[in-house]
């Protein structure tokens, strides 16, 4: 068996919410969708190597890889998610990895670390992946200094993926479930929103000023105004929210 490869982790924001929220009917629902959603897309990109724990789905692209299929699947997957409200952060790594009843290798390591660390709905890639910059494009990936929680701000590729309009994030992170008892949502969520937010103005104005993908300009000032529109959205579609209760 080829031990090293591409190794693709993400995870389910707020799926612990989920489970501590719905009701049975409701969270098997939510599950089945998640799964559905995982089966059809591996089942149309034919990849055979892959794991779900829990709200954990583990990928691994065997060399010979296609790193553009790589990408492709990751984006499609993100965007997919996205729209089916159950967002998600992720990490592609290079290196071994073994799957099987156990799965576990360095890439599994690398890639857990960066995909925790992340403040987003996004898919960032390691920098070491070979031949990674060959692949920075509006379709696929954009430099970007990634929103963490620790450690120091650096730039990498991230999945370059269509994120949809504020009001439409917001129904993703604030859905059923991922509100409590009393329909409040945690102070964590509107940070995420607000980081991925910035990332699409980003990348729209990438694409606007046909900008390469490649370089990583820092977020221009009249981004604060993206940050008190966004926040404004967010308090005002949860307001509506509670008092249609």
């Amino acid at each position: 068996m080829e031990r090293n490869g591409i190794c693709l982790m993400v995870d389910i924001l707020g799926f612990s919410s989920l489970i501590e929220n719905l009701e049975e009917r409701e969270l098997d629902n939510r599950i089945k969708q998640w799964v559905e959603l995982i089966k059809g897309l591996t089942e149309k990109f034919s990849l055979e190597s892959f794991n779900l724990l829990s709200d954990t789905l583990f990928v691994k692209f065997p060399e010979p890889y296609d790193l553009t299929k790589v990408i492709a699947f990751s984006k499609e997957l993100l965007e997919k998610s996205t729209s089916a409200s159950i967002p998600l952060r992720g990490a592609v790594t290079y290196g071994e990895i073994l799957t099987g009843d156990f799965i576990y290798g360095k890439a599994v390591i690398a890639a857990h670390r960066l995909e925790m660390n992340q403040k987003w709905i996004g898919i960032t890639f390691d920098k070491n992946i070979p031949n990674i910059e060959n692949y920075y494009h509006q379709d696929q990936l954009m430099a970007y200094c990634v929103p963490m929680k620790s450690g120091f701000v650096e730039v990498y590729p991230v999945l370059s993926w269509n994120v949809p309009t504020v009001l439409e994030l917001t129904k993703c992170v604030s859905g059923p479930g991922l509100r409590d008892q009393q329909n409040r949502v945690n102070q964590n969520i509107l940070e995420i929103l607000t980081n991925t937010s910035i990332f699409k103005t980003q990348r729209n104005l990438k694409l606007l000023q046909k900008d390469d993908f490649k370089n990583c300009g820092m977020p221009p000032s009249h981004f604060v105004e993206q940050l008190e529109e966004v926040i404004i959205h967010f308090q005002n579609e949860i307001s509506k929210k509670t008092k249609n209760l």
